[in-house]
């Protein structure tokens, strides 16, 4: 057996042992992989990934057929969720509609797609992790 050093990369999560004893864990690479299936085009970045009041109802929903994989985002944005937490209110009110998802709804999705593009370098950071091989943590 073999020792590999400690993991940078599992399940697509990226692993970053940083100097002060944390890590940061992040889907970088899943965000652009998501990026390029659902957005298509190049598109400007946006600070938050849902308007302070937006807010979705039976209205909103649309009788026609919808040319969008709307239930394939939410799904895949709900994997992104445990590295990416500030997406989590958003995804949330996106996942009660995936059944019958109306146009509104398909812009709000892709809203959370263009804050992600602006946000693809941030993770989650856990504090005061113990390194699993003191010889090469960083002094």
């Amino acid at each position: 057996m073999d020792d590999l050093g400690p993991p940078v990369r599992c399940l697509g999560v990226g692993i970053a042992w940083n100097e002060d004893q944390s890590i940061t864990l992040s889907q970088s690479t899943y965000i652009k992989k998501l990026l390029a299936k659902f957005l298509n085009e190049e598109c400007k970045s946006v600070p938050t990934p849902m308007l302070v009041k937006t807010s979705f109802s039976k209205e909103d929903v649309s009788n026609s057929h919808i040319d969008y994989p709307h239930c394939e985002l939410v799904a895949s944005l709900l994997h992104l969720l445990w590295t990416r937490p500030d997406a989590s209110f958003s995804v949330k009110e996106l996942s009660r509609w995936m059944s019958t998802p109306g146009q509104k709804m398909v812009i709000a999705g892709k809203r959370v797609l263009r804050y992600l593009s602006g946000a693809v370098h941030l993770g989650l950071v856990e504090l005061k992790v113990r390194h699993p091989h003191p010889a090469d943590s960083p002094k």
